[in-house]
């Protein structure tokens, strides 16, 4: 779906993690500003779902990020606190997504970067949060193994997200408007 790309001059980026503010100030988002704060409660829905719920939580001219790895199709969200559990699926291959929203104060646009490969026993000093348990389908190293090496940018599945947000390649659109307040669980409930 093409639509006509705004402005993002005003928006804000709105994150929790510095690790995250150094990778998208990387990736060419010098139009937008950054806030660090707090996270925002996520939805128990789908990665669809979480990413259009907490870029309306966030409110208009904001910008937020949601990763999810999908193993064998199924999502495993909030991944940074289940890093213990991924010892029952070293070896399986895994979709790492990464979901970034912008509420344009109507709609929330939302772009997809993917990066295929499989769970493995941690590796590398590199990168943060997931990267030692995740290696890049076809390079036989973890993202963390990347960073180390200065080849993370390329393997990344954010930075993918973030070029197709550039390029105003969106995956889809909700009406906020049209949206109803969520009266489901919420993550870690």
């Amino acid at each position: 779906m093409q639509n006509e790309m705004p402005d993002l001059t005003g928006f804000t980026l709105l994150t929790s993690n510095d690790d995250k503010i150094r990778e998208f100030s990387r990736f060419g988002l010098s139009t937008l500003s950054f806030a660090k704060g707090h996270d925002i409660e996520e939805i128990d829905g789908t990665p669809n779902e979480v990413i259009v719920y907490k870029a309306i939580d966030a409110g208009a001219m904001c910008v937020v990020e949601d990763s999810v790895v999908l193993i064998d199709g199924e999502p495993m969200v909030d991944i940074r606190w289940k890093l213990a559990e991924l010892g029952g699926v070293v070896g399986r291959p895994i979709d790492f997504e990464v979901r970034l929203g912008v509420n344009d104060g109507t709609c929330v646009h939302v772009f997809t970067g993917r990066t295929s490969g499989r769970i493995v026993e941690p590796r590398g000093e590199g990168g943060f949060g997931f990267d030692p348990f995740f290696e890049v389908e076809g390079t036989g190293m973890t993202l963390a193994e990347l960073a180390a090496k200065g080849l993370k940018d390329a393997n990344s599945p954010r930075r993918a997200a973030v070029n197709r947000l550039l390029s105003w390649e969106v995956d889809f659109s909700a009406d906020i408007r049209s949206t109803p307040s969520w009266t489901g669980p919420m993550q870690g409930h």
